[in-house]
């Protein structure tokens, strides 16, 4: 939010994004008094802009392009799923002067099959948008014994081979340590329910 109000007030930056991967995690962005603490500006996010609000679950891709027509709105919260869903029905352009923060970037890979990756990719190369890519663990990066628990739709040989150049992966070189076959099951919320038991661990 440090980030989002500097290029706001300072940068040229009419409106800013974050995007979580779920709506728990946009408490972390919800109003925060900054100026008492020697800050030049509070952190402030419209009710109705706040689209990780249990109230707001109606049409949240009808809020997210509407954040765009209203001048007065500044920052806006929302989901992957809801950055995505509302990608399909915007017009590139329609993020020019604006900073998208993504938060778990690791969850932008270049596969083709991925949306946030294949959004992320629009932006930059069809925009002026300001992008920030959000780690939880800045030091994550240092772990030596560091495993990916992934699905992919393609070989591994082929998912990984250009890791070095990927966020996925922490532009690193990776080693596959194990696969296996799924059948007949949501991979999405298998693979989702693999990272929450990890998570804890």
């Amino acid at each position: 939010m440090f980030v989002a109000l500097d290029k706001l007030h300072n940068q040229g930056v009419k409106k800013a994004i974050v995007a979580v991967p779920e709506k728990s995690i946009g408490r972390s962005f919800q109003n925060t008094s900054l100026v008492k603490f020697g800050f030049f500006a509070d952190w402030q996010v419209a009710p109705h802009y706040n689209l990780c609000d249990v109230a707001n679950e109606q049409n949240k891709v009808g809020q997210f392009k509407e954040f765009f027509t209203q001048n007065s709105a500044t920052t806006l919260v929302c989901t992957h799923a809801t950055l995505r869903f509302a990608m399909k029905e915007l017009a590139d352009e329609t993020f020019n002067d604006c900073l998208l923060a993504i938060d778990e970037f690791h969850h932008a890979s270049a596969d083709e099959a991925s949306g946030l990756g294949d959004l992320v990719r629009r932006v930059m190369a069809n925009t002026n948008a300001h992008v920030v890519a959000m780690t939880g663990n800045p030091q994550i990066a240092t772990v030596q014994d560091l495993y990916k628990i992934g699905f992919s739709t393609v070989p591994v040989e082929e998912r990984i081979k250009n890791a070095a150049h990927e966020p996925t992966y922490l532009m690193d070189k990776v080693a596959e340590v194990a696969r296996w076959k799924t059948l007949n099951m949501n991979t999405q919320t298998f693979e989702n329910i693999i990272h929450r038991v990890f998570d804890c661990v």
